[in-house]
């Protein structure tokens, strides 16, 4: 009877665990077949990927994984959003039924709206909304991910991709804001955004990285 096991985020595995791996990996069993998975495969013993057969596959694109969801019942106008948050079909049906998930998307669009009609309440929406819904580092990289999706948003229209933005709830007070703003603004808080996401990565105090990204957005904003 054949055994087949799946480990999931191989990356992640301790060195001990590894050096288990390893010795189960030195003395293969016809029997036996191990799946390893994971997005980074350079953070793997180069002693156990030697030992192993390595399968690329490549993600779904965007568009497939918005028919899937819509075909299977997601409003048209959330899919876009899901698709560009996660290459997994799962992971986007349950971000779509998330409560927790649907709440954040409203706090981040209310950050950005604060940002750009009145920065002097900026500080007073991260007190307020942010830190009290984005605890944990996982979901603060999720909020940043929204955040940054707005304003890929308002590229897309400027360059006339309307059918490409995907805050499609949002769409109509977008295009007022795309309005007041440059492509180089743009470009420029979408930069500071990204450094936000690498700070957090590197363990940086999440509420500081914040208040420190909220400045920068911050900067050339225009009162309307």
């Amino acid at each position: 009877m054949k055994k087949v096991y799946i480990l999931v985020h191989a990356d992640k595995m301790s060195a001990s665990a590894s050096n288990s791996l390893l010795k189960f990996l030195e003395e293969p069993n016809a029997e036996t077949v191990a799946f390893l998975l994971t997005e980074q495969p350079q953070k793997i013993l180069p002693t156990i990927l030697s030992r192993c057969q390595v399968l690329t596959f490549n993600p779904l694109t965007p568009q497939i994984i918005i028919q899937q969801l819509v075909e299977n019942g997601v409003d048209p106008a959330k899919a876009p959003l899901l698709a560009q948050l996660t290459n997994s079909v799962d992971e986007a049906y349950k971000l779509n039924v998330d409560e927790w998930f649907a709440q954040a998307q409203k706090i981040v669009v209310k950050l950005y709206e604060v940002l750009e009609k009145n920065p002097l309440e900026a500080m007073v929406s991260l007190q307020t909304d942010w830190f009290l819904h984005f605890k944990e580092k996982e979901q603060i990289q999720r909020g940043l991910d929204l955040l940054l999706l707005i304003f890929k948003d308002l590229l897309y229209i400027q360059l006339d991709k309307q059918e490409q933005i995907v805050f499609r709830e949002e769409s109509e007070r977008l295009m007022q804001f795309a309005l007041i703003t440059s492509g180089r603004r743009i470009s420029d808080q979408m930069s500071a955004i990204l450094d936000a996401k690498r700070k957090l990565e590197k363990n940086m105090n999440p509420q500081l990285m914040m208040e420190q990204l909220v400045l920068k957005l911050q900067e050339g904003s225009s009162f309307v």
